[in-house]
């Protein structure tokens, strides 16, 4: 009886084992806080609109004055693995890309998550190119765009790829309801694509009345797993059984045959 107990045991941690090797994957996440020299909101860590529990790492950007582009390479995901992901972000009004920290003003108060109280906008105009380099071709993925002036009340944002425009409008400083601006919400302080596919790129712009800026974004993958080939599969069921087949010979305290 207790040899019969052993084996269920052993078998179902094998099976278990293998369970996960096959049907586990993680979506691959790219998290940006653009920061402002000199600020001091500092990178923000924790959980963006998409929720990615466990993952907190983001990608501080620090957002230079310049009337030409500025590029970030080597971004790494929500786990910290390195990749040869990149964006860019292309001032196209004439004007200056600008960073800006409201953390390091005394005015509005800081009704915002860091992730919203520094961001990049551009001067004198209000035309931002944004593109991502690196990504992995026929893969699809969705794109969450952060965009609050921190406490200001800016005008809508509208950000387009391709023929789609999706707007925020910072709604929070515009009712006066406080959970708009301590939280992330659709249409008010972020916007969301989703399936954009077919390129190693993807590319967009932020365009409005006002000094509407570009706070952040998460870059998800949500390309479905590939399964595995049945030969893989079985590759690992056969490895999980021989490994089953191990712990039951060694409680046995033997390697001699299981009767």
């Amino acid at each position: 009886m207790k040899t019969n107990s052993i084996i269920k045991s052993a078998l179902f941690v094998a099976g278990f084992s293998a369970f996960a090797l096959i049907g586990s994957a993680q979506a691959q996440v790219i998290n940006v806080d653009f920061n402002a020299s000199g600020g001091t909101s500092g990178t923000y860590s924790g959980q963006g609109a998409y929720s990615d529990p466990g993952h907190n790492v983001w990608n501080g950007l620090t957002v230079a004055t310049s009337s030409s582009a500025e590029t970030w390479s080597s971004l790494e995901t929500s786990t910290g693995a390195g990749t040869s992901i990149g964006v860019t972000l292309t001032p196209t009004g004439g004007g200056s890309l600008t960073p800006y920290d409201t953390a390091s003003d005394s005015s509005p108060a800081l009704v915002a998550p860091a992730l919203l109280n520094d961001f990049a906008y551009e001067a004198g105009t209000v035309n931002i190119g944004f593109s991502f380099s690196g990504l992995n071709a026929g893969d699809t993925y969705a794109l969450y765009i952060y965009s609050q002036n921190g406490g200001y009340d800016s005008s809508y944002a509208t950000f387009t790829i391709g023929s789609t425009s999706n707007s925020d409008i910072n709604e929070g400083q515009r009712t006066g309801n406080a959970s708009y601006d301590t939280s992330f919400v659709l249409g008010n302080n972020y916007v969301l694509f989703t399936g954009l596919t077919g390129s190693t790129s993807i590319s967009g712009s932020l365009a409005s009345v006002g000094n509407a800026p570009i706070s952040g974004f998460q870059l998800v993958d949500t390309t479905p797993a590939a399964a595995p080939e049945p030969s893989s599969t079985a590759l690992l069921l056969l490895g999980a059984g021989c490994l089953g087949t191990l712990m039951v010979r060694r409680a046995k305290g033997g390697l001699g045959l299981i009767k």
